[in-house]
């Protein structure tokens, strides 16, 4: 493939989360407010700071990426001591692919979205959530 110089831009990616995409729960709405202030600035942003070709170093896109659940030891030790309240039963249900992501599946989105092969990819929200939202 040709390389198009004129799409050659920095690139930002902001993590987020999916929490509040579909399913409401009114012991998150701290969290869900955070979530929140990544998620509006970073689609605010990116239509201005990717339209300014004479930006101080370039063009520079702004991308999101709003994930599930990632199997990490925190995730791990919260579903050793919730055990009784059903969280494997919702790991494996709750994911249309049936489990968290790893810390790996959720970097190679990251990674994505900073390459050049996004470059053409600004204001985006990249739900990396093993279909937890589709359902």
């Amino acid at each position: 493939m040709k390389k198009n110089d004129s799409l050659d831009t920095k690139s930002i990616v902001n993590i987020s989360s999916i929490v509040r995409r579909n399913r409401r729960n009114p012991f998150q709405a701290h969290y869900s407010a955070s979530k929140g202030g990544i998620r509006l600035p970073s689609k605010g942003s990116a239509s201005l700071y990717c339209a300014q070709a004479d930006f101080p170093g370039g063009k520079i896109r702004i991308n999101s990426v709003h994930p599930g659940g990632v199997a990490t030891p925190l995730a791990a030790n919260v579903a050793h001591h919730k055990m009784n309240e059903g969280v494997s039963f919702l790991t494996k249900y709750a994911y249309s692919i049936g489990m968290m992501a790893t810390p790996d599946q959720l970097v190679s989105a990251i990674a994505f979205l900073a390459s050049n092969d996004a470059s053409f990819v600004t204001g985006t929200e990249l739900i990396v959530d093993g279909g937890w939202t589709a359902q």
